[in-house]
């Protein structure tokens, strides 16, 4: 277990696994957060369902079946990654002129859905 400070959030009782294989193969974590060398946080919660595993990984299945997602927010990143609890992921440009309705709410409908916090980039939507 560790203590992660990301901005002004700490983070408790985090527990490290170094790769997504041993997420995979996972039979005592049941949820919470789980933080993946060199690849990130994911969150887990036994009581998602209808959520498959993805081939880039954005959604992590366990052999007790626990849904573990992808949560970007929580890294710093260092790249121009979209991920799916970012509206930019559903078209929104936050540009002020573009009418973001549509993408706003097909990302609160994720969110909604998954059961995630979002991350809603800088900009005027």
């Amino acid at each position: 277990m560790q203590n992660v400070i990301n901005g002004s959030t700490l983070l408790n009782n985090i527990v490290s696994l170094s790769t997504i294989s041993a997420l995979q193969s996972n039979t005592t974590i049941s949820g919470g957060y789980v933080y993946i060398n060199n690849i990130g946080f994911y969150f887990g919660d036994p009581t998602l369902s209808g959520l498959t595993a993805t081939s880039n990984n954005s959604i992590v299945v366990d052999k007790n079946g626990t849904r573990w997602i992808f949560q970007p927010q929580l890294d710093i990143l260092t790249s121009n990654d979209i991920f799916p609890n970012d509206p930019k992921y559903y078209g929104a440009t936050g540009n002020g002129v573009t009418d973001d309705t549509v993408a706003l709410q097909n990302w609160i409908n994720y969110l909604q859905t998954v059961k995630v916090v979002g991350h809603l980039s800088a900009g005027t939507y």
